[in-house]
């Protein structure tokens, strides 16, 4: 998948929010700040079974750009539809009943040391959009069974589950993920509901030694790594 026309590259936290997303039930889904369509494309591949729509949105034009090449390429392209829009102006693209899931990469970094690039500024959301637009708009887009899942530095985990809190959503799903088995979380995985479920905490460790991945990784993201494919 091509990634070169895009400010953030395909990296481990995409990686994570695609295959970790709990995709059940879902019929339309948004991928908010999609960059270049990795996120969505994953989705797609984990709901061909259903024939899921997936909308991906970006207010990076390259990024678009890429993500509609990307998409075309793939086998889900008659599923996957990127269009260049900010969330904030997003309703139409809401269906009837509205979207099942909303998911959201990169995370938020502190505004106060905001990237000296403009286009990595503007992938990284900084400035463009908040962590309580998103909530609040995620809140506005979703059904009320709807869910939203994002990934964001663990830093940041307190305040963001206070700011859901506001825009009436409900923390159902926590895994804290951690670089290797020595060094502690750096990400956190967050799926928001509407509906009280109750809450379900895990701990993810991606490595167990230097580039050597943990079984739980392994599994998780078998799908979409060559070297873990089963036969």
């Amino acid at each position: 998948m091509a990634d070169d026309r895009c400010a953030m590259k395909i990296g481990t936290d995409a990686v994570l929010l695609g295959a970790w997303a709990n995709v059940g039930r879902v019929t339309n889904l948004l991928d908010i700040g999609t960059g270049c369509g990795i996120v969505a494309l994953m989705l797609a591949q984990r709901t061909e079974s259903i024939g899921s729509r997936i909308v991906a949105i970006d207010v990076d034009v390259a990024a678009v750009s890429q993500a509609s090449e990307n998409i075309a390429g793939s086998p889900w392209s008659d599923r996957v539809f990127a269009y260049h829009d900010p969330l904030q102006e997003a309703d139409y693209l809401r269906p009837k009943n509205g979207f099942d899931l909303c998911v959201c990469n990169p995370p938020f970094f502190n505004d106060s040391f905001p990237p000296a690039d403009p286009q990595k500024r503007a992938a990284r959301q900084v400035n463009l959009l908040d962590r309580d637009t998103l909530l609040q708009r995620s809140a506005q887009l979703l059904n009320p069974d709807g869910r939203l899942a994002i990934i964001i530095p663990s830093s940041q985990l307190q305040e963001t589950v206070e700011i859901a809190l506001q825009h009436g959503f409900v923390l159902n799903r926590k895994t804290l993920v951690q670089p290797s088995i020595v060094k502690p979380p750096k990400r956190a995985l967050l799926e928001f509901g509407k509906q009280v479920c109750g809450l379900e905490t895990s701990v993810l460790t991606i490595e167990k030694g230097r580039h050597e991945h943990t079984e739980e990784y392994a599994e998780l993201t078998q799908a979409f790594h060559l070297r873990y494919a089963t036969t």
